[in-house]
Order: C-alpha cells, then sequence, then structure tokens
C-alpha cells in the first residue's frame, strides 16, 4: 500500500500520522512498531497508537 493511502486511513481513524519522506513506498510494520516502507519512506503514528494502527492497517489492507 502507499504511505499516503495508510497515512489517509489512519487520519480518518483520528490517529495522527507523519510521512518522513516525500517518496512514496509499501509500508509495513516493524518488530518496534514503526510503520516503515521498503522505498525509503516512513509513516510514524504516536507510541500509544501502534497496535490499533497496525489492526486498522491490517484490516483494510491485509497482514503487514
Amino acid at each position: 500500500m502507499y504511505a499516503e493511502q495508510a497515512k489517509e486511513v489512519l487520519e480518518q481513524q483520528e490517529i495522527p500520522s507523519l510521512i518522513q519522506s516525500q517518496y512514496t513506498g509499501m509500508v509495513g510494520m516493524d518488530s518496534a512498531g514503526l510503520l516503515q516502507a521498503s522505498a525509503g519512506v516512513d509513516l510514524y503514528v504516536p507510541e500509544e497508537s501502534v497496535a490499533r494502527a497496525k489492526e486498522i492497517l491490517e484490516t483494510y489492507f491485509g497482514a503487514l
């Protein structure tokens, strides 16, 4: 999924997020709970929202 799409889905669920790069990439969840992208794009959410963000993104886009 594209980082912008993930950000939009999270914002619709009132979870703030931040894309650190202007490049578009595929997003997944790393072991530390950060959303990481394969093309140099990182999508960050507040630490207290990581579990909920992962659940929401998995519901919308399948397993991360």
